[in-house]
């Protein structure tokens, strides 16, 4: 039996109120989302009818759930119901277009028929337990919140759940091993390269997604026997995280990695750092949103990021401190800026459009946001995460972006991380 630590609630509120097919059962059990995202819930569930064409379904889980509405160029009109998810004191991304509501047999399903291309959506969402696990990192199978942390090989397989990669044993990669992996041989740019991160590509490993291909993953400024680039740092489990000198903000960084069809022959690894903003005027193929979210008892909605072509350079003599001025308008790696917004609980709101003429994008995305005065925040438990959601469309009918673990990364504080990365509570 799995220990609960904190409780997953989804709120829907629907204008108009949609019918409901089949008969609410006393303790919903599951909610499938888009016919994959399986989320045990917990009982009893709640459906509240709040008058003037609008009402509430509340549902409890264990886990993060970070969605977002994406449109592959279709023109789909989102419709107006808001699935607004919450954890705890966590803030997390909302989105709407929930066009399907159901209770069959135990399950409430939302956008049911969705996969089978029945039902176009704009909405997606990323899901991982409360320890930013997932069952599975292929979204075919789907992935499960609320699982039990003594399944059998679920701790041990986490490693390779977060890399699209077989590693080439003859480097010495220790993976997952019964030692701490070298992650600097692990490639640090998730949709194009080879062998070494940093050499042309090679015939195996190759990234297995042919379609579309995103990911979300944590990086740091490169070791003193690393063979990597220092302008696009080693990989890592987490996000580089520190606070700043001056202004009590947070700040954590993610590295952004997306393609769109297989990667070419001779395509070379980081070589896909833009000077490319969010609004660049072109049409778009396909999107990819980027969202982040983060634990209201440490972090509060106010604050700045950017996007940048290089990963900044650490404070002299301080080698994991990010630089206050890491979002400079200055720099020269620096390409755009924005302040979070003041709705939605200022979460993180953009995307990566991939176009004609830019069919595979990297960036790193620098948040900067304020620390709550007086916050808290439990030993070995994150206090930000960034996730990538692909276009739904292109997902469901071309199986792009089949490779889920690494779609969400986790920030913490100092050195700290999950326990089954290693901390010690």
């Amino acid at each position: 039996m799995a220990v609960l630590k904190n409780r997953t609630r989804l709120r829907l509120c629907a204008a108009p109120l949609m019918a409901l097919a089949g008969t609410a059962a006393a303790g919903v059990p599951t909610l499938v989302i888009n016919d994959v995202l399986s989320v045990p819930l917990q009982s009893p569930s709640q459906y509240v009818g709040l008058g003037a064409g609008q009402s509430q379904l509340s549902v409890s889980a264990d886990g993060f759930v970070l969605c977002a509405n994406v449109d592959a160029g279709g023109g789909i009109v989102p419709g107006a119901i808001t699935l607004a998810p919450l954890l705890g004191p966590w803030a997390l991304p909302t989105a709407v277009d929930v066009r399907a509501l159901a209770f069959v047999g135990g399950t409430l399903s939302i956008n049911a028929g969705a996969s089978l291309g029945l039902l176009p959506t704009t909405l997606t969402c990323q899901v991982r337990d409360v320890d930013g696990r997932v069952a599975s990192p292929f979204s075919t199978t789907g992935n499960f919140i609320f699982v039990d942390g003594f399944d059998v090989g679920l701790d041990i397989l986490q490693r390779t759940y977060l890399v699209n990669w077989v590693p080439d044993t003859s480097l010495g990669f220790d993976w997952p091993g019964v030692n701490s992996p070298d992650w600097k041989q692990a490639p640090n740019d998730s949709c194009t390269w080879g062998t070494n991160p940093n050499t042309a590509l090679t015939d195996v490993p190759q990234v297995s997604e042919a379609s579309l291909c995103a990911a979300a993953t944590g990086v740091r400024p490169v070791g003193t026997t690393s063979q990597n680039d220092t302008r696009y740092g080693d990989r890592s489990l987490t996000m580089w995280t520190s606070s700043t000198t001056v202004g009590n903000q947070f700040v954590y960084i993610a590295r952004i990695d997306t393609r769109l069809g297989a990667q070419p022959p001779g395509d070379l690894p980081n070589s896909h750092f833009l000077n490319m903003g969010p609004n660049a005027p072109l049409a778009s193929v396909v999107d990819v949103a980027i969202r982040d979210a983060y634990d209201g008892n440490y972090l509060m909605a106010g604050g700045t990021y950017c996007l940048r072509n290089e990963l900044p350079t650490p404070v002299s003599g301080q080698p994991l401190q990010i630089p206050d001025n890491v979002c400079a308008a200055g720099d020269p790696h620096v390409y755009y800026t924005g302040t979070l917004p003041a709705a939605d609980g200022g979460i993180l709101s953009e995307r990566v459009s991939l176009i004609p003429a830019a069919k595979a994008q990297s960036l790193f995305v620098v948040v900067m946001r304020q620390k709550k005065p007086g916050g808290v925040i439990g030993s070995c438990r994150p206090a930000a995460a960034i996730a990538v959601l692909p276009s739904p469309d292109v997902s469901i009918n071309e199986a792009g972006d089949s490779f889920i673990g690494d779609d969400v990364v986790y920030g913490f504080r100092n050195t700290d991380s999950f326990e089954w990365m290693g901390c010690t509570p």
